[in-house]
């Protein structure tokens, strides 16, 4: 008897929640905008500026392992990818790219931003060797493709 009241109260406990493990966080897809810095800001200000919007591949590589560490395990990337993909300027994320001196143009030229480029990176339950790319994005440098 003693057994089948363990096994009642067993069955009793709410279910806990598998957590989403691409869930992004507590961002907006427009605050996640600005985890990006003013420098590369400023890079997609100056391609704009002189017209360069063709398709470009940006790469992550680590380029040294601490001592004694001979791979690298990649974590978090499903929540990157779901934040790139998501992300967008909103009013309020335009108004602080204003204040840090960004003109018109390049104001105009982000609120309708959407990525629509491609992500790959290395599998999130693989470890990878240094030379090994861990994650390569491609798209257009300032956001939108041009025709």
């Amino acid at each position: 008897m003693g057994a089948t009241a363990h096994s009642s109260a067993r069955a009793l406990r709410p279910a806990v929640p598998v957590p989403d493990a691409n869930d992004p966080g507590l961002l907006t897809s427009a605050q996640a905008s600005l985890l990006t810095d003013q420098y590369e800001l400023a890079m997609a200000s100056s391609y704009l500026a002189r017209g360069m919007n063709r398709p470009a591949v940006f790469e992550l590589f680590v380029r040294h392992l601490p001592p004694k560490q001979w791979r690298l395990l990649a974590a978090g990337l499903g929540p990157a990818v779901s934040i790139v993909g998501a992300m967008e300027f909103g009013g309020e994320e335009l108004a602080y790219v204003r204040s840090l001196g960004f003109g018109r143009p390049f104001l105009d030229h982000l609120a309708p931003f959407r990525f629509s480029g491609h992500v790959d990176t290395v599998p999130g339950d693989r470890a990878s060797s240094c030379s090994s790319r861990s994650c390569a994005a491609d798209g257009c440098c300032a956001g939108r493709r041009s025709n």
